[in-house]
Order: structure tokens, then sequence, then C-alpha cells
């Protein structure tokens, strides 16, 4: 399930252009089978977004917030236990036609924690800061001949090795690969456009034969709804994302 729901996370991520400047909500199925809002996201001052979390009592409480900063960039905020915005962290544009991460420390001063940097191929490589402060470059993605990625990771030698791709398919979509024990490419799972304008997910079974584990498909509301396969193989209403009614 990592894959599906990092491709799940990708895919909803995309809604924050789509619905750039206007506020969002995100409801779940709860224990009774009725759509709950949990999350909504909406708008500030500061030409960010302000995030709400529903509280023990039902009603929505700020947590945090995002605003973009002079670095071209984004501050990140999280809501104290007093009630007072915290700045945590941020990511600034970097020189290298990337971004820099900065966490705030145990003192509460901003440190480069990690940054994603341009490479030749296309992508990114991706860099951590090590035990004595230095960066240490941990992994990368790189644009493939099949129109998607392949990602790296370095090994316990330091050497990168290659260990997923995605791959666009005649479906619209994408497949999606991972290094199998003996160090060969296996497709383990793909997304496709399906008739609704969204996307189907699948995930290779034990028999090794494609299985449909779930959707998402736009909605009247201008967002997606999400759905998920149960044990009658039915597609059963998870959640939903749409804009904020006025």
């Amino acid at each position: 399930m990592k894959k599906v729901s990092l491709i799940i996370a990708m895919l909803l991520a995309g809604l924050s252009s789509a619905f750039s400047q206007i506020a969002y909500e995100i409801y779940e199925k709860d224990q009774y089978g009725l759509l709950q809002k949990t999350v909504s996201f909406q708008p500030n001052n500061s030409c960010g977004y302000d995030i709400y979390q529903k509280d023990q009592f039902g009603l929505p409480k700020k947590i945090g917030s995002y605003q973009p900063n002079n670095s071209g960039g984004n501050d990140i905020y999280q809501i104290d236990e007093y009630g007072l915005p915290q700045k945590t962290g941020s990511y600034q544009q970097n020189n290298n036609g990337g971004y820099d991460i900065y966490q705030k420390d145990q003192y509460g001063l901003p440190q480069k924690s990690g940054s994603y940097q341009q490479n030749n191929s296309g992508g990114y490589d991706i860099y951590q800061k090590d035990q004595y402060g230095l960066p240490q470059k941990t992994g990368s993605y790189q644009q493939n001949n099949s129109g998607g990625y392949d990602i790296y990771q370095k090994d316990q030698y330091g050497l990168p090795q290659k260990t997923d791709s995605y791959q666009q398919n005649n479906n619209g979509g994408y497949d999606i690969y991972e290094k199998d024990q003996y160090g060969l490419p296996q497709k383990t799972g793909s997304y496709q456009q399906n008739n609704s304008g969204g996307y189907d997910i699948y995930q290779k079974d034990q028999f090794g034969l494609p299985q449909k584990i779930g959707s998402y498909q736009p909605n009247n509301s201008g967002g997606y709804d999400i759905y998920q396969i149960d044990e009658y193989f039915l597609p059963q209403k998870q959640g939903t994302v749409q804009p904020k009614s006025n």
C-alpha cells in the first residue's frame, strides 16, 4: 500500500494548484459510514493557507498555516499549546534550481536539514544533513526514456541503486516498478485514467494479477471523491476533497 498511498498523496497534492487561493475541505467516512469534515484549508491574508482540523467537540480548530516568504518558498507554522503560531520550518529557493529545507532546532533557531537540487538528468538530487552537519546525497529521481522517473537511493556502500521507477502507460497513467529480491524490476501497480475524468488505482495481487483497489473521480462540487474496493469487490466512497461552498 506504500506506493498507492504515495500516488494518492501526489494526486491530491496537485489539487492545491487547481484550488489556488480557493478554500477547500476534506471529508472522511466515520464509523457509521457518514462523511465527516475533518480538515479544511482556507486562504489567508499572506497569500498562503490556514489549516483547520476538527477538535473533540466537532468544531474547526486552526492547527497551522503556510505562508510565502521572501526567498521564493514558504514558511510553515504550527499552533502551540498556548494557541499561538510558531514557525517550525521553511523551504527556500536555492541557487541550484531547487529548495533548501529548514527546521527549528532545540534552541528555536532555523537549521538547514536538507535540500533538493536539479541534476543533469532533468530530475532532482536529494541531500540530508549527516551527524557532522555536512550535506550527504541520499537519493535522486531522474527522467527515464518511458516518460516517467527512476528513483535512486544510496546503499550501504554509498553507491546509488535504482529502487523504483514510474513509466507512462497506454492508458494515460503510469506503471509502477519496484526492484525484487533478485534486483530485477517487477511491476507492482499502476494508475490509469478512467471514464469519469479521474484515475483507477491497481495493485498486483498474490497471483501476480492486477487488481483494482481504488479510484478518485471528479465530483459536482469541483473536487474529487475517493473510492476504495471493499471485500466484496464493490467501490465504497471513503472521502472527498472539494472547494468550500460559500
